[in-house]
């Protein structure tokens, strides 16, 4: 089962412009996880090897955004991540 992440981000007054922009960036998205997370390498979190000064290859996850906040509305946005 995926992992489902739910989060609220304040950007207070935004224009059309911002809800075009925000809007370019729903669908399926790449990303790397940082140095300083949890993400395990190896059974221990990746910010175990970053105190360290320690730099350990990471695979990009994807993760689909299914809904961008209205400036009209305040509903919430849905960030599935894969685990």
């Amino acid at each position: 089962m995926d992992k489902v992440k739910f989060g609220v981000i304040g950007l207070g007054w935004f224009g059309e412009k911002h809800c075009e922009a925000l809007a370019s960036l729903l669908g399926e998205l790449e990303q790397v996880p940082p140095m300083y997370s949890a993400v395990k390498h190896r059974g221990r979190p990746l910010y175990h090897y970053a105190r360290k000064g320690q730099e350990v290859a990471r695979k990009s996850r994807s993760c689909l955004l299914y809904t961008s906040p209205s400036p009209r509305d305040r509903t919430r946005t849905r960030m599935p991540s894969s685990a």
